[in-house]
């Protein structure tokens, strides 16, 4: 079954990802993706960054019912990374952006700890 998940709804700022993720913080920067002008939210340019590296984040909605017309229910998300499907949680957002967020945040910790050195 699954549970309902806490909204979490912040935006990532670069501040904040530099601090707490430092390696992938320096690769984004100096990605096509990093603007200076977007810096106090850098979630949709992160997803495309960690898109083409392979760390692809998929969002769906879920309708209360099986009906086509039903109200949606929630919202999931579907990682992949590197072309294999990664079980990420069970959880159902309320919004679109807390799962975009929820999901963001555990793909670039995956990110980071694989840009470690060994």
């Amino acid at each position: 079954m699954q549970k309902r998940a806490k909204p979490t709804l912040d935006p990532w700022t670069f501040d904040a990802l530099r601090d707490q993720y430092p390696r992938t913080a320096e690769l984004f920067q100096a990605s096509e993706w990093y603007s200076r002008l977007d810096a106090n939210d850098i979630t949709k340019a992160l997803y495309h960054f960690l898109d083409s590296k392979g760390y692809t984040i998929i969002v769906h909605s879920l309708n209360k019912s099986a009906r086509a017309n039903s109200a949606i229910g929630g919202y999931e998300a579907t990682i992949t990374i590197k072309a294999k499907d990664v079980k990420f949680s069970s959880q159902v957002f309320p919004s679109l952006d807390d799962a975009r967020i929820h999901a963001l945040a555990y793909v670039v910790d995956i990110f980071e700890e694989e840009l470690r050195p060994v």
